[in-house]
């Protein structure tokens, strides 16, 4: 299991990346289904007209979620970025292992 704290890092290490390179609003709905974000928190991050914005405001939210919310999210990469799940795989491969064939979309 994987700690809010190890979460946390792991995101801040890969912040620059997710920032450039995604499009927060492609995985938004996904975890708003998933109920990972509220409605509220989905308008925070919407509101703001940068993508470079909503991305960190996205990161900041998510990083305080915890495992089953990064487990939905990188599960939302898989179809929207999967470049940048593969990155997190790769680099934590002992650490954080994430089981995306028992997900239903």
């Amino acid at each position: 299991m994987a700690s809010k704290g190890y979460i946390s890092r792991l995101i801040a290490k890969h912040k620059s990346t997710i920032i450039n390179d995604l499009d927060v609003l492609k995985v938004l709905p996904r975890l708003v289904h998933k109920n990972v974000l509220t409605a509220g928190e989905e308008h925070e991050i919407s509101s703001h007209g940068d993508s470079k914005t909503r991305a960190e405001v996205f990161l900041d939210i998510l990083s305080d979620k915890g495992e089953t919310a990064m487990h939905e999210f990188c599960v939302g990469l898989e179809d929207t970025a999967p470049h940048l799940l593969t990155s997190f795989l790769l680099d934590n491969t002992d650490c954080f292992l994430i089981d995306l064939s028992a997900t239903t979309l």
